[in-house]
């Protein structure tokens, strides 16, 4: 089954932005995880992580069986032998959806009620409130220590499609937008990142910045610099350490494009998806890691 292609948005401009794919563990091999996992927290051996964020950090996978939220896995199951993961991102979040319920976003909310996310946000309305029901509980079990948020993308490809009609053009129209865009995710990353530390959360967080498809592209590279760099500057006022995703992306790519390097999922008609492959995953994973 696949999905309706709203959920992956346009790729005008720069198309890396979503989530991605990993192999599909065996049920007694979960079960052996969430033993490990109980004994592990009884001990207080493993710390935990809260993973926000739009359909990177959940693992989207366009090709993927949306009926079950094991049938995908993000960076954050990747840091599962060291933290126990709690992963509360939703495919088609924008910085703005995540906050507010009302607020545009590029899908998350249509795939919340047809499709199951990793975690059940219960009463809450948004993913900043789960969050912070999290950080404010009274069961020491349920409080992160460690929290990550990648967000940003599916704005981008909002602007894109408002932009695909424009009659100025869409490359014009969109560089005429970009700076209000940037400050519209760098404020709202502001608000999230203030409203867990306003709430009490102490622990440490990490902001992931965004990677590109393609690194020889100056309008790309040089718009997601500008948005990563803003970004990162106000996600450390809060005390975030920052995960740089663009960098380690283009890192690990070497010479080649991320879809010939192997970091992005295949498509079978023909080059790649937007999303990180399970190659993908892992370089993001390790990028988490560096940066604590």
């Amino acid at each position: 089954m696949r999905m309706n292609k709203r959920f992956l948005g346009s790729a005008w401009l720069l198309t890396a932005l979503y989530g991605c794919a990993m192999p599909i563990e065996s049920g007694d091999d979960r079960i052996a995880e969430a033993a490990v996992d109980a004994l592990a927290l009884e001990d207080g051996e493993r710390e935990r992580l809260l993973a926000l964020g739009d359909s990177i950090a959940f693992g989207y996978d366009p090709f993927g069986d949306f009926t079950k939220d094991k049938n995908f896995e993000g960076y954050p199951e990747e840091l599962d032998s060291e933290y126990s993961v709690k992963n509360a991102a939703c495919p088609g979040e924008t910085s703005s959806s995540l906050i507010s319920a009302t607020a545009p976003d590029n899908g998350c909310r249509a795939y919340r009620a047809a499709y199951p996310l990793h975690v059940n946000y219960g009463d809450s309305t948004t993913q900043l409130d789960y969050a912070l029901g999290r950080v404010t509980s009274e069961e020491a079990e349920d409080v992160p220590t460690l929290i990550t948020l990648n967000i940003g993308g599916n704005d981008i490809f909002l602007l894109q499609a408002r932009c695909a009609t424009d009659p100025a053009g869409p490359a014009m129209c969109f560089s005429a937008n970009a700076p209000a865009l940037i400050g519209t995710i760098a404020q709202n990353v502001a608000t999230i990142f203030g409203s867990l530390r306003n709430a009490g959360y102490t622990g440490a967080l990490v902001y992931q910045t965004l990677y590109a498809t393609n690194y020889t592209d100056p309008s790309t590279v040089g718009f997601l610099t500008a948005l990563n760099s803003t970004v990162a500057g106000v996600a450390r006022q809060f005390g975030a350490e920052i995960a740089d995703g663009f960098g380690a992306f283009q890192a690990a790519a070497g010479n080649e494009s991320p879809c010939a390097a192997g970091l992005l999922i295949p498509n079978p008609a023909g080059g790649c998806d937007v999303h990180p492959s399970a190659e993908g995953d892992e370089v993001l994973a390790d990028d988490v890691r560096n940066a604590q």
